[in-house]
């Protein structure tokens, strides 16, 4: 059951950032541990300059299945902009960011 819960939220994982969908429908609809996950997982956007700071800082405070869900969620990033042609960015140098970030 717990690994169905960490699958249904890495499906939710960008639905409160990228639409206006809230916790509180997604609790309503899909319960409290997918919304607890989700929770975990989501950045707030508005943050842009120090997203990724907040991330290393908030990663070690969340949940097993949240940091599943979150390197996922990593990996399907790198994979959408090494795959992207003409791709925007070294690939490379994609991956090392991704590699230095997941240490931290």
């Amino acid at each position: 059951m717990q690994v169905l819960m960490i699958l249904s939220s890495a499906l939710l994982r960008d639905t409160v950032e990228d639409t206006d969908t809230t916790f509180e429908e997604l609790e309503e609809h899909f319960g409290k541990q997918i919304t607890q996950y989700v929770r975990e997982v989501t950045d707030d956007k508005k943050l842009k300059v120090t997203r990724k700071k907040l991330q290393i800082e908030h990663s070690g405070t969340i949940s097993y299945g949240g940091k599943m869900i979150k390197y996922a969620d990593k990996i399907q990033n790198m994979g959408s902009i090494i795959s992207t042609v003409p791709c925007p960015f070294k690939p490379y140098e994609v991956a090392q960011g991704y590699m230095v970030w997941g240490k931290k």
